[in-house]
């Protein structure tokens, strides 16, 4: 959730949230614009994209919120491609199956292998909502 004094000031200056610059400085500050907060986690996600013939992969996401998740792939996904998650949630003996778009990427060595990336979520059957929701909110810190 927005801070209230970032809502002020850019209520102000007229920009109601829709100037990506200011809002990408306001981040470099410590001010967080996303809807829902992330929360780190360490589960297994099977992923596989969604129309292509490409193969599927298994992967470790970072962090996940009821909107998105960021995980670290092998794989050189490309800005508004989607994808089908199967998130392995061990502890509990759940899974949940979610679509999402790539939103960003960051190639993480010059030369290396591997991508960090973020997705927003698509497509989330209510239940699986609800399970997110219940799980971020008992796992923020």
């Amino acid at each position: 959730m927005r801070n209230r004094f970032v809502e002020d000031l850019l209520g102000c200056c007229g920009f109601h949230g829709k100037d990506e610059i200011l809002q990408n400085r306001l981040m470099r500050y410590g001010i967080d614009r996303r809807r829902f907060p992330r929360v780190e986690c360490h589960h297994l996600a099977k992923c596989c994209y969604i129309n292509e013939n490409r193969r599927d992969w298994i992967t470790n996401l970072k962090d996940i919120s009821e909107g998105g998740l960021r995980l670290w792939t092998p794989e050189r996904i490309e800005c508004q491609d989607i994808v089908k998650f199967v998130i392995f949630f061990a502890q509990m003996e759940r899974e949940v199956t979610v679509a999402a778009k790539m939103v960003w990427r960051r190639r993480l060595q010059q030369d290396g292998p591997g991508y960090m990336a973020g997705f927003s979520f698509l497509d989330v059957e209510t239940h699986h909502l609800q399970f997110l929701h219940s799980y971020t909110r008992a796992n923020r810190s």
